[in-house]
């Protein structure tokens, strides 16, 4: 199956620092498609299932934890990450993180990940399916995990455009650690300054230059009223 897909933005970032702000932030375009909760626990099930299912799984997360209410606002139909989807192609940290097969996820950072996420995007391209969403809509993406695993992610999305942010001082630091150098522009909200993160977008030619300018999101269309 395949589901043509104008543009994909990749978000990077590690937990608890600022992705998910940015995601909903972005997701607030119209431009832009994203997978909700209840698709990434149970791609394949049918709606209402699903939405039952993810119902169920937060309101367990937040009777063990209630915090996460506060930390982490989220429902069923909201948007959410891909680590459920990389979940069902058996990979990610959930297998570390949360049921505790420290072996299993140790073996994952030596395989080549190249067949997991081709899985993985069979199962975006699924939910971008279930959702009749045109090819014109950007479809974006986030998951903590793809921070360690660049180099597989864009091998089967060779054609996605990276969103990081970096806080004034910490561009030299994200480039070595992953080899992207973070834009020096901004998206949406201005420039960087020194107190708080700037947005850039590269796209996949100016990763292979690797001059790391930023790039604008396509033109807004005007929108009816």
């Amino acid at each position: 199956m395949t589901i043509l897909c104008k543009l994909r933005v990749i978000i990077l970032g590690h937990m608890w620092s600022g992705p998910t702000r940015l995601q909903r932030l972005l997701a607030c375009d119209p431009r832009v498609c994203y997978n909700r909760l209840h698709e990434s626990l149970s791609p394949l099930s049918s709606r209402p299932r699903a939405i039952a299912t993810a119902a169920g799984v937060r309101a367990l997360l937040d009777a063990c934890n209630p915090q996460l209410r506060t930390v982490h606002p989220s429902s069923p139909r909201a948007l959410g990450e891909e680590f459920g989807l990389h979940a069902f192609v058996v990979h990610g940290a959930m297998f570390e993180a949360q049921w505790n097969v420290p072996a299993f996820a140790r073996g994952s950072e030596d395989r080549d990940l190249s067949e997991v996420y081709r899985e993985f995007r069979q199962l975006v391209q699924t939910l971008r399916w279930q959702r009749n969403e045109g090819r014109d809509r950007i479809q974006l993406l986030k998951a903590p995990q793809s921070m360690q695993e660049l180099d597989a992610a864009l091998k089967v999305f060779p054609d996605a455009r990276l969103v990081d942010r970096a806080r004034a001082g910490t561009g030299g630091r994200v480039e070595r650690l992953f080899g992207v150098a973070p834009a020096a522009g901004a998206i949406g909200c201005g420039r960087p300054g020194a107190d708080r993160p700037g947005m850039a977008l590269q796209d996949p030619a100016e990763r292979s230059k690797g001059d790391g300018s930023a790039t604008p999101l396509p033109e807004r269309s005007a929108a009816p009223h």
